[in-house]
């Protein structure tokens, strides 16, 4: 069986630049207790134990922003035995680090920013959704693919691929605001069917 990783990352300030430590956990130490019960107790069930984070294996600082901290995401690549990160910024740029070999790679800018968006990892490629599209955005759907991009036919590399807007369903409270008014449309849920419908 393949082994599972939990990626956690913990946001903190260096500065006044915000930082971002990349924890790799193995979950199986959840799941399997060091504190033993005695002979017939079951005070072991309720005990708490405390549990100190791994090192961390990258640490990132933020881009910087006038008037606040830069802000940055970080999804999940691919599936399996590949353990890779992505994270973007909100000026659209993004780097892939592979946990496994500590190695960290530049990727293409997206082709619009997405501030808090969802991602699904599929196979090998990473789909990002923006939680607060505006009506009629362009690029507010996009994968990251390995292969042979419009930009370069030659070889195999990384590209973003803006994928047609996702559907979505719109909400108005009564007395709210008039239905024809430009506002912003908020995704509050998502699922990933079969592995291919979103």
């Amino acid at each position: 069986m393949t082994p599972r990783f939990v990626h956690l990352v913990a946001s903190s300030a260096i500065g006044i630049r915000r930082a971002y430590t990349l924890h790799v956990i193995d979950p199986s130490i959840f799941f399997h207790p060091t504190i033993r019960p005695s002979h017939g107790s079951t005070d072991y069930l309720n005990a708490l134990e405390e549990f100190q984070l791994p090192p961390a294996a990258m640490t990132l600082q933020g881009p910087s922003q006038p008037g606040g901290y830069g802000a940055m995401d970080f999804m999940r690549l691919g599936e399996g035995r590949n353990k890779r990160v992505v994270a973007v910024d909100h000026k659209r740029r993004a780097i892939l680090f592979d946990t496994a070999s500590h190695a960290v790679s530049t990727l293409p800018a997206l082709h619009a920013p997405k501030i808090s968006p969802v991602s699904f990892p599929v196979g090998d490629s990473v789909y990002v959704l923006k939680t607060n599209p505006a009506p009629n955005e362009a690029h507010c759907f996009e994968a990251l693919i390995h292969g042979r991009g419009p930009e370069n036919r030659c070889r195999p590399d990384w590209y973003w691929h803006s994928l047609p807007r996702a559907a979505s369903l719109r909400y108005q409270a009564p007395g709210s605001y008039d239905q024809d008014d430009p506002v912003f449309e908020d995704i509050f849920g998502h699922a990933l069917v079969g592995g291919a419908h979103i």
